[in-house]
This record gives structure tokens, C-alpha cells and sequence, in this order.
């Protein structure tokens, strides 16, 4: 990726889909953990769809930590 426009567009854009699939899959895990009699799990679902939701900034800190001194 590179630090241009274009390359944190071409980022935004393939990272879409999942973060659009991440967010579904949030909500669909708090209706149905909300709508159970046994929401004890919901703790544990809910940091691994915050996970997952986080996933492409690991790719742009990597990509910030790894940049040359200029």
C-alpha cells in the first residue's frame, strides 16, 4: 500500500466486503444472543466480531511502523 490517495482508496476498497460481512455478522450474533435465554456468551462473541471488525488496520499500522525515516 502506498501512502497516495490511491492506495488508501485501493485499501478502503478491498477491505469493504469483510468489514461490510463483520458488521452483519455483529448484529446477527446480538440478535441472537439477545433474543436467548442464555446470554452468557454474548461477552466472548463480542470481542471476536470487534476482532475481526479490526483486522485491515493491523495492514495500515504495520505499514506506518515499517515506513523509512525520511
Amino acid at each position: 500500500m502506498t501512502n497516495t490517495f490511491n492506495g488508501w482508496m485501493n485499501l478502503l476498497i478491498k477491505a469493504a466486503p469483510f468489514s461490510f460481512v463483520a458488521w452483519f455478522g455483529f448484529a446477527y450474533i446480538t440478535f441472537l444472543t439477545l433474543s436467548s435465554k442464555d446470554s452468557s456468551g454474548i461477552f466472548t462473541l463480542l470481542f471476536i466480531s470487534l476482532s475481526v471488525l479490526a483486522l485491515p488496520h493491523l495492514q495500515v499500522f504495520t505499514k506506518l511502523k515499517l515506513k523509512p525515516e525520511q
